[in-house]
C-alpha cells in the first residue's frame, strides 16, 4: 500500500506522513535492488542466475509504474469539474508509454463506482420507503447468476457488523480447522471474500464460466467493488458510469425501460444533476435514486501494465479523490 497525495497545483503535500510514505516506498525499492545485485554475485548456476535476473527486471518495470502513474494521478487531481464524473474525461483517457529504458506500459484510470460496494449492506436506510440493501443486493447477485443469495448476504453482514447476534458470527468460523474470528468491521478487499461463508475459490470459478442467460451472466468484478472505508450511508454508485444491470438492481427490476433511458441521455453528456428526474419517477423511488445514486465519484483504480523483455508486472491500485481534488492511493497491490 503506498499513498501518493496530489493536489490540484500538482504539489505534493509536505506532511510528515507523506515524506515518511516517499522514503519507505524508495527504500523499499532500493533493499530489493541490493538484494538481487548481492544476489547475482553470490549465485554460480545458470538457473540462479536466471532467477535474480527476472527479480531485477521486476523491480525496474515496479519502480516505472510507479513514476509514470504520476501523470495520471495529476490529470485525476486537475479534473476542473469535481461535481460531475463520466468516462469521456481526461483522467480517464488511457496511456501507452514507452520510456527510454526500453520498458512499455499501459496505464488507465477508471470510475470505482461504476459498482455497488458490498460494504454497503451494513448501513442504515435515511427512511423506510427506500428499497432494503439486501433487496439492491439479491438483485446484484442475481444479475451474476447466484439464484440464492440470501444466506450469503446474511453471512457479509454478519462479518462487518459490530455485533455478536448473527448465524455466522466468530463462533461459527472458530469450528473450523484452522478456527478464525469475525472482524466485525469493515470488509478490505475481494481476497477477503474467501473467508465468508457462502464463498469459496470454487464459486467465483462457477461464475467465470456460468453459461445463463445474458441477464443473468454479468460478472462479480463488474457488478461489485469494495471500499475499505468507514461510512455512515452509502457509497453511491455514479450514473454516469455504472452498467445497465446495476442500476437497475438498485432501482428495480421493473424499472428497465428508465434506465435504458439514462443510459441513452448520458451517452453523449454527462448527467449533470439528479433533479432532472424529479418529475420523472415517484416520490419512492426518487428516494431510493438519491440515497443510492450520484453524478460525481470519490473512488477510482488505476490499472497498470509494465513489460519488458518478456517480463511483466501489473498493478491495481484504489484511489480516493477528496472534494477538494487531493488523491491518495489507499490500496496498492502488485
Amino acid at each position: 500500500m503506498k499513498d501518493f497525495p496530489l493536489n490540484k497545483t500538482g504539489v505534493s503535500p509536505l506532511s510528515r506522513a507523506s515524506k515518511r510514505g516517499s522514503i519507505l516506498l524508495f527504500a523499499l525499492v532500493m533493499v530489493l535492488v541490493t538484494a538481487i545485485i548481492i544476489l547475482q554475485v553470490q549465485l554460480k548456476t545458470q538457473s540462479q542466475l536466471q532467477q535474480s535476473a527476472f527479480l531485477f527486471s521486476k523491480v525496474r518495470l515496479q519502480s516505472s509504474i510507479l513514476s509514470n502513474a504520476q501523470l495520471l494521478l495529476q490529470r485525476l487531481a486537475d479534473d476542473d469539474n469535481l461535481l460531475v464524473d463520466h468516462p469521456s474525461e481526461a483522467w480517464a483517457k488511457p496511456e501507452d508509454i514507452s520510456d527510454p529504458t526500453g520498458i512499455s506500459l499501459k496505464l488507465s484510470i477508471h470510475d470505482a463506482q461504476q459498482y455497488f460496494d458490498l460494504n454497503n449492506v451494513y448501513v442504515s436506510r435515511p427512511n423506510l420507503t427506500t428499497r432494503k440493501n439486501a433487496e439492491i443486493l439479491v438483485d446484484l447477485f442475481n444479475m451474476t447468476g447466484d439464484f440464492s443469495p440470501s444466506e450469503k448476504i446474511q453471512s457479509l453482514l454478519d462479518w462487518i457488523d459490530p455485533d455478536d447476534e448473527g448465524f455466522r458470527e466468530s463462533f461459527f468460523y472458530e469450528k473450523k480447522d484452522p478456527g478464525y474470528s469475525c472482524p466485525n468491521t469493515w470488509l478490505s478487499s475481494m481476497g477477503e471474500l474467501l473467508w465468508v461463508n457462502g464463498f469459496s475459490p470454487s464459486y467465483f470459478e462457477r461464475q467465470k464460466t456460468l453459461q445463463a442467460a445474458e441477464t443473468f451472466n454479468h460478472s462479480f468484478e463488474e457488478t461489485f467493488t469494495i471500499f475499505p472505508v468507514k461510512r455512515n450511508q452509502a457509497i453511491k454508485v455514479n450514473i454516469n458510469s455504472a452498467p445497465k444491470h446495476v442500476l437497475q438492481s438498485i432501482l428495480g427490476q421493473s424499472q428497465e425501460a428508465f434506465v435504458d433511458a439514462v443510459i441513452a441521455w448520458r451517452r453523449d453528456t454527462p448527467i449533470q444533476s439528479l433533479e432532472k428526474f424529479n418529475f420523472q419517477m415517484s416520490p419512492s423511488l426518487l428516494q431510493d435514486l438519491n440515497h443510492y445514486v450520484d453524478v460525481k465519484s470519490s473512488f477510482f483504480t488505476l490499472k497498470a501494465t509494465a513489460y519488458e523483455a518478456g517480463h511483466r508486472v501489473e498493478v491495481l491500485a484504489l484511489l480516493h479523490r477528496s472534494s477538494q481534488g487531493d488523491v491518495e492511493v489507499i490500496q496498492w497491490q502488485m
